[in-house]
């Protein structure tokens, strides 16, 4: 037996996973594996684990079959498959206290061009962010244009007093990248006025310290992800955008720059 994956599809609140099953025994089968984008875990997905959740429990389900019975056509993932998925794919991480979301006056922001927004909670709490330093200040370049996707980006940020940058060219970025303290995250859009993402890595790799380039992309494009990640960002945003998919993103993203900026050898 073969399973093979034949790609996705975006809803407002789900992906849907596609496979063929090639069987000797059976005609070729097509399923369909849908997941909600409203599970507690979705925020701590990210592109890649969708496909693996959605194989491994296809897999699970054709293992089960019997000629009196066989597999649904269209499965649902549960959180017991993402829990389970989690826990064997990555190990625990440390916390900085308990995230709470308020189930009242949800704030829905407007769609932008290749996606939707998330509706999202109030009152998520924001991180503590420890730089180890006294009086140090995490930064951020927001490389992208003026709207809706970026003041949620912005305010993301902003919510965990670090401090943002919004440019819309690499350019502009250049001096901050340039400096002897640069910024310790960069957002940037996947294609700008003078530039694409490759060449924001590019400068960001050539900082005196270590930075982080997120790439958001307004498009479901599986091959730009992987470009991005083999290219050296360090993660990829894609639509839909949430404050909460955001906030877990952030916090991971200023924990691994501020650990590799305190192995840097001290100058003397």
């Amino acid at each position: 037996m073969y399973i093979q994956y034949r790609g996705f599809s975006v809803a407002t609140n789900s992906r849907t996973y596609n496979f063929q099953v090639l069987d000797p025994s059976r005609a070729q089968r097509a399923f369909t594996v849908k997941i909600q984008s409203d599970t507690n875990h979705w925020a701590s997905l990210k592109l890649q684990d969708g496909p693996g959740i959605c194989f491994e429990r296809l897999e699970q389900e054709l293992a089960r079959e019997t000629p009196a019975a066989t597999a649904e056509l269209d499965l649902q993932i549960s959180e017991v498959d993402i829990t389970s998925y989690i826990k064997r794919h990555y190990p625990p991480v440390k916390t900085y206290g308990p995230k709470t979301l308020s189930d009242d006056s949800p704030e829905t922001l407007p769609a932008v061009s290749g996606g939707s927004f998330t509706p999202v909670g109030r009152g998520v709490s924001p991180f503590r962010i420890d730089t180890g330093k006294k009086d140090e200040q995490v930064t951020a370049i927001l490389l992208y244009r003026p709207g809706d996707a970026q003041e949620l980006l912005k305010r993301a940020l902003e919510s965990h007093s670090i401090h943002v940058h919004c440019l819309t060219t690499v350019q502009e970025a250049l001096p901050l990248l340039r400096d002897a303290n640069p910024p310790h995250l960069v957002f940037t859009e996947d294609t700008l006025p003078d530039g694409t993402w490759s060449e924001v890595v590019k400068r960001s790799m050539m900082a005196s310290k270590p930075v982080k380039v997120v790439v958001v992309s307004r498009v479901v494009d599986v091959s730009l992800y992987v470009d991005a990640m083999d290219g050296g960002a360090y993660d990829f945003i894609l639509p839909p955008l949430s404050a909460i998919k955001l906030d877990y993103i952030v916090k991971r993203a200023v924990e691994k720059v501020l650990s590799l900026r305190r192995d840097l050898p001290v100058a003397v």
